[in-house]
């Protein structure tokens, strides 16, 4: 079966991010990371559609989210966490997130591991080379708790398929860390360099972890999506029509097929003529690779 890249919403986001496969509703979900918006598309019906979160979250910026078993959605937004429940269209706070990292700081990328906790990371909105961004743990019921400091700007979230390596990325620094993990008590150790941008073109943005426990990375700016084995070797390299993706995920009834957001924010007028679906999610199928099932919020 040959490779095959489709766009299958022209959502046309200014910055597509944190696509997510909702299992229970054969769904995929991701933000506008530049707005306040949450979008859905359902594969079998081809319906597509979004929510806009309500006031006061209506003038911010979501970083990530993920679902949580009531079908709610707990969001990273400028710098706290809220859940927003699309049946009823409210929104409530849920803990304080950027506390440690200075004012111009905003939340980033994040994800759920397998208890059920939410990992996101910050950066400076004002200098990406000021190193001010921090990771963060919330747990369902507590306060978000700080990790570590010092980041460019926080990406990359993954986990392996045994739970035992974290995986975060510093897009600034060009480089992916991995940690030991010890899974239930939350606890990160051992940090060491995973992989190195240095040869490699592009900024690793979003990420995720296949079956095989090979990470797969969206290369903003380099118009690709890579894979590496988990010593860290490029193994896998596919070009994208437009050089700006953002974020991959595994999805549909298999987790066969490699969903990716993109974002059109950083191109010129001239460029957006020539990428037609910056801004679009995008479908690979073909890879002959399987992803994991997509952890809840307090499972």
């Amino acid at each position: 079966m040959s490779v095959k890249i489709e766009c299958v919403v022209p959502a046309g986001n200014e910055l597509g991010e944190s696509p997510c496969w909702d299992d229970q509703n054969q769904r995929l979900l991701w933000v506008d990371a530049w707005k306040a918006r949450i979008h859905t598309w359902a594969p079998a019906t081809g319906v597509s559609s979004f929510f806009d979160l309500p006031a006061p979250l209506d003038s911010q910026r979501i970083g990530s989210f993920a679902l949580d078993n009531s079908g709610s959605f707990i969001c990273a937004m400028n710098r706290d966490f809220w859940r927003f429940d699309p049946l009823t269209g409210s929104a409530s706070f849920v803990s304080e997130g950027e506390t440690t990292g200075g004012p111009a700081n905003r939340l980033n990328d994040g994800k759920c591991d397998r208890k059920g906790r939410f990992w996101c990371g910050s950066f400076n909105t004002g200098d990406w080379s000021a190193n001010t961004g921090v990771l963060y743990r919330l747990e369902e019921g507590r306060q978000a708790v700080r990790q570590f400091d010092g980041v460019g700007i926080s990406n990359g979230i993954a986990f392996s398929p045994d739970d035992r390596i974290f995986y975060f990325a510093d897009s600034q620094a060009g480089v992916v860390w991995q940690f030991d993990f010890d899974i239930d008590a939350g606890v990160l150790s051992n940090r060491r360099p995973f992989i190195s941008m240095q040869h490699i073109t592009g900024l690793v943005d979003g990420a995720a972890v296949d079956a095989e426990g090979f990470y797969w990375c969206a290369l903003c700016k380099g118009g690709a999506i890579a894979r590496f084995d988990p010593a860290g070797k490029l193994v896998r390299w596919i070009e994208l029509p437009t050089r700006d993706p953002t974020m991959c995920t595994f999805g549909g009834a298999d987790l066969d097929i490699l969903y990716v957001t993109t974002a059109r924010r950083f191109l010129d007028a001239g460029s957006l003529v020539r990428q037609p679906q910056a801004g679009h999610l995008l479908a690979i199928t073909g890879l002959g690779v399987r992803g994991l099932k997509e952890p809840r919020f307090g499972s």
